[in-house]
């Protein structure tokens, strides 16, 4: 099947995985195919080397990642395709999970899209996902801390992003209205726990709030590899 033989769903999903660079067939199921099973589509399109599944993420869990010839074939840049490494597949894994298996759909952004929204600067961070309701917008910058990183230096990096973005008058807007808010995201309840305490512990650059407060946070426990199965099987 060469590019121009696409349909527009084929070309949905792959720029879904290419954005995300992994996804499972029960969100691209809801997502895409009204609840159907998307296996045979899945099936074509790996067999047509447009996509590669691997496994390890949770037991024989089949993950479906990007190869170069999607990227080509929808204009995306080609190291979306590269093979992610242990501590960079968490990463992604945890911004999948907080955009698809919490229960309130959010959407990663790209930096062309971040830039549209921010006037050509947008804020710094390595993720930022959207959610739009019927009452209201947040953007989100995520923070997915290693998993030795210590509550203290997760509240240290957060403070610092919280007063770098806040020079912006834009960001103050939106964090005044509860618009934008950094969330930190881990897999394990009990580090969440302790991250929120130390983030309402601790004073922020301007002396007034509470780092929680100031940054508008939120700290949310996504599911990890022990209970992703569960996870997946209540998408709906």
């Amino acid at each position: 099947m060469s590019s121009g033989n696409l349909s527009e769903r084929d070309r949905q999903i792959l720029l879904h995985l290419t954005r995300y660079r992994l996804a499972f067939k029960e969100v691209l199921s809801v997502l895409f195919f009204e609840g159907r099973d998307p296996q045979k589509v899945l099936d074509r399109l790996r067999q047509d080397e447009y996509v590669a599944v691997t496994k390890g993420v949770a037991k024989n869990r089949s993950t479906y990642c990007p190869l170069r010839k999607a990227v080509h074939a929808i204009g995306s840049k080609s190291r979306r395709a590269d093979t992610l490494g242990p501590e960079a597949l968490s990463a992604h894994l945890a911004v999948y999970g907080f955009c698809f298996l919490l229960g309130r759909p959010r959407i990663r952004l790209e930096i062309s899209e971040l830039r549209t929204m921010f006037d050509h600067t947008p804020p710094r961070g390595r993720f930022h996902c959207l959610e739009r309701s019927s009452k209201a917008t947040c953007l989100y910058h995520v923070y997915v801390p290693g998993p030795s990183t210590k509550p203290a230096d997760v509240t240290a990096r957060t403070r610092q992003h919280v007063a770098e973005v806040s020079k912006s008058p834009e960001i103050r807007r939106w964090l005044k209205y509860g618009a934008y808010s950094h969330a930190i995201i881990v897999d394990v309840p009990t580090r969440a726990e302790a991250i929120e305490t130390a983030l309402r512990g601790t004073t922020s650059a301007d002396d007034r709030h509470s780092v929680y407060e100031a940054g508008n946070c939120c700290v949310a426990h996504v599911p990890g590899p022990m209970n992703l199965e569960e996870a997946l099987r209540s998408v709906a």
